[in-house]
C-alpha cells in the first residue's frame, strides 16, 4: 500500500455523521485561517513565511537523513 493510498484512508470516512464532521471542522479551520490572517499585518505574514519555510527545510531534512 503506498502512502498516498493510505492518507486516502484516514481523510474518508465510510461513517457519514463523522464526514460531515470533517467538513464542518474543515470549514471552521479555514475560517480561523482567513480571520488570523485579515488581523495580521504584511511584516507578520513575512515573518511567518519565513518560519513555516525554515520549519519546512528542516523537515525535507530530517527525511533525507532517514530520521
Amino acid at each position: 500500500m503506498t502512502l498516498r493510498a493510505l492518507a486516502a484512508l484516514f481523510a474518508y470516512s465510510d461513517d457519514s455523521s463523522y464526514r460531515a464532521y470533517q467538513t464542518d471542522l474543515m470549514e471552521y479551520n479555514c475560517a480561523f485561517a482567513v480571520r488570523i490572517h485579515n488581523s495580521t499585518s504584511s511584516q507578520q505574514h513575512q515573518h511567518a513565511l519565513k518560519r513555516l519555510k525554515n520549519w519546512e527545510n528542516y523537515l525535507r531534512t530530517l527525511m533525507v537523513s532517514g530520521c
